[in-house]
């Protein structure tokens, strides 16, 4: 009878602490990114984190510069949250983890969004960027090829860094 008890009484006790562990930590997973989303809020983040990385694409100044590309990794990142699918989210995540030398994240988001849609021409034309800034010249020229051939062929860009791989891979 001594015995049972104990037992019986570690068991309601160790199932107890179970139970609470598990409900604080459900309230803190659930509410970890402080923000609710709201119907429009997918495309006021587009427009905002498209505006931040043009801001970044066309200044000069190297502070302002990361500010420009920390607010749009903000908005990419809203906007990823919101619809993990956002192709442009993710193309726009891997080319700022690209400028930010994180290649196991550019990657992954490129990657991400090649799953999307693999016909991509952005897509194609960044992620066969992010291989050309690291010499891997075979993957550069298989992704600016189907950026080319899927509405690319008039980009200026692109045209110039096919030229130079042509002329290093000839």
């Amino acid at each position: 009878m001594f015995k049972r008890f104990w037992i019986l009484l570690f068991i309601v006790t160790f199932i107890a602490h179970n139970a609470y562990a598990y409900e604080q930590f459900g309230g803190v997973e659930e509410n970890i990114y402080g923000y609710e989303f709201k119907y429009g809020d997918e495309a006021r983040f587009q427009k905002n984190a498209d505006a931040f990385m043009l801001k970044w694409e066309t200044t000069k100044d190297p502070k302002l510069k990361q500010v420009y590309l920390n607010e749009a990794m903000r908005y990419y990142f809203l906007l990823s949250k919101i619809n993990k699918d956002n192709i442009r989210a993710q193309i726009g995540l891997g080319k700022i983890y690209d400028e930010m030398k994180l290649d196991k994240f550019a990657k992954q988001h490129f990657n991400h969004a090649y799953n999307i849609d693999s016909k991509n021409p952005e897509l194609n034309y960044k992620f066969g960027d992010f291989y050309f800034k690291r010499k891997d010249l075979f993957n550069a020229h298989q992704y600016f090829d189907r950026a080319y051939k899927n509405g690319y062929k008039n980009n200026y860009d692109l045209n110039l860094k096919m030229s130079k791989l042509y002329a290093q891979l000839a």
